[in-house]
């Protein structure tokens, strides 16, 4: 078991799994901005942009369930307002509902035919439903939206890789790494992860969850960094926003064990025993040589 009781993401390699809409890490005055979203929902409860914004503050704490109930609210005081669909079919996917997820996505779709990322998420969604030509479908019209999405072409090169499609696959993967060759971002995010992964090394956890963090705000889909930032926020005592952390690779990259190592020491240590044994299970299925996921313990 290493010392840490956590388990890092190693270095990062070409092209992590994308994401989804994240939002920025929670700020110093995060507690202050979700108090002060309540009082404006009291105030305005039929406005639909007031529920998104406490909605994705209340995700970032890792307060899921009110998180998606805000996103609810939203809709019903909007129907027409794909963004609330659009978030809420996110939150659900990250919380493991797929067909839930669907459904929204398939509502912010057809409220906004026009946009290239609700296109992507219901793409990536489908994708993960195993709905492959459905899939291919929505991601090539994200990207003739929005044909600079390195994320898009990725989840398109895995899609088209599993349907047998060898050639168009590889040329979807090309041109990912073409933009990512062309996004100082990218470069910037890399060297900001890698800087995290060597802090943590020295046992500077502040430095490494400031690294990890401003490598999500250039890279939110950086499914590596979140599963790291999980671990060190956990070491902080902030429980919760570590489980949204970990929650948030695991939709990105849902092979990867750490990160569900990672979610079961987290919920272990909120409480939450039986989704912590099924993390844990989880980790253990998808790597059974994964150290520690033997005897999972709290850090």
């Amino acid at each position: 078991m290493p010392s840490q009781g956590w388990l890092p993401a190693e270095h990062h390699v070409v092209s992590p799994d994308p994401l989804v809409v994240e939002f920025d890490l929670k700020s110093p005055g995060g507690t202050a901005t979700a108090n002060g979203l309540r009082k404006a929902v009291e105030l305005l409860p039929d406005d639909a942009e007031v529920h998104v914004l406490l909605g994705t503050v209340l995700e970032q704490t890792g307060d899921w369930h009110a998180a998606l109930g805000q996103f609810r609210q939203a809709a019903k005081a909007d129907p027409n307002f794909a963004d609330a669909y659009a978030n809420l079919g996110v939150g659900l996917r990250q919380q493991g509902d797929l067909p839930g997820a669907l459904s929204a996505l398939q509502n912010a779709a057809e409220l906004a035919p026009a946009n290239a990322d609700v296109h992507y998420q219901l793409g990536f969604t489908l994708r993960r439903m195993g709905r492959l030509p459905e899939a291919e479908t929505e991601l090539q019209r994200s990207l003739s939206l929005q044909p600079n999405n390195a994320e898009a072409y990725y989840v398109l090169g895995q899609t088209l890789e599993q349907t047998g499609k060898h050639s168009e696959s590889a040329t979807a993967f090309a041109e990912v790494e073409r933009l990512h060759r062309s996004s100082a971002d990218y470069a910037q995010a890399v060297t900001q992860y890698n800087l995290g992964v060597q802090e943590l090394g020295k046992g500077n956890l502040s430095a490494a969850r400031e690294a990890f963090g401003l490598a999500l705000s250039l890279r939110p889909n950086f499914a590596e960094a979140h599963t790291n930032l999980c671990g060190v926020l956990l070491r902080a005592g902030e429980v919760k926003s570590s489980i949204g952390q970990c929650r948030a690779a695991i939709d990105l990259k849902p092979d990867d064990a750490r990160a569900y190592y990672n979610l079961g020491l987290a919920l272990q240590k909120d409480g939450d025993a039986l989704s912590a044994k099924e993390a844990f299970q989880h980790a253990r299925e998808l790597n059974p040589y994964l150290e520690g996921s033997e005897r999972p313990s709290v850090p």
